[in-house]
């Protein structure tokens, strides 16, 4: 089962690309994973969806479906409210500048 509390633990393990943006900002991350999640997570998403990176979205998206099945509730809130309701807004944003 996946603990909300190791929250940044367990997405930096999976990505270590995101290690990076963690450590450059970490004061600001430590014990807030939404605004982790939210703010690079989301990012790089859309970083590998924008570079066309088939395998990346196809690993991201399948970390984010076993988490979902096996996180606690409040690991599957904070990938709701901070990646998935993060993605349609930017989703939304796109769409009215076209």
């Amino acid at each position: 089962m996946y603990e909300y509390n190791n929250a940044i633990d367990i997405l930096v393990t999976r990505f270590p690309e995101m290690k990076t943006a963690f450590s450059i900002n970490e004061d600001e991350y430590i014990g807030l994973p939404y605004y982790f999640f939210e703010s690079e997570f989301v990012k790089f998403i859309i970083d590998s969806a924008n570079n066309k990176d088939e395998k990346r979205l196809y690993e991201i998206f399948e970390f984010i479906e076993d988490m979902l099945s096996k996180g606690n509730e409040e690991m599957v809130n904070l990938l709701e409210v901070a990646v998935v309701e993060s993605l349609l807004s930017q989703q939304t944003v796109a769409m009215r500048s076209l």
